[in-house]
């Protein structure tokens, strides 16, 4: 059998890894390193999006585009083209 050498030093790549290994009833000798904690935890910046006002905007938004497909404001887009946008 052969045997596979990774390198990595992010703890959640190898930890899959180790997990995938355990599933395929492989045996492996995966060492994960401990996370630092000597750095000071950061407050996740809060998108406008997930919060509740953001969400009922979006909401808001999406219903009066609707409105004004129906008027024939819009043309509506096929889902290429609404996978291309970048937004």
């Amino acid at each position: 059998m052969g045997t596979i050498h990774i390198h990595s030093n992010k703890p959640d790549d190898l930890y899959i890894l180790n997990e995938l290994a355990k599933r395929m009833n492989l045996k492996s000798n995966i060492e994960i390193p401990e996370i630092e904690t000597n750095i000071s935890p950061t407050q996740p910046d809060i998108d406008y999006h997930d919060t509740p006002e953001g969400i009922v905007e979006a909401i808001k938004r999406g219903l009066q585009y609707e409105k004004e497909l129906d008027a024939g404001l819009h043309k509506e887009k096929t889902l290429l083209e609404l996978l291309d946008e970048e937004d």
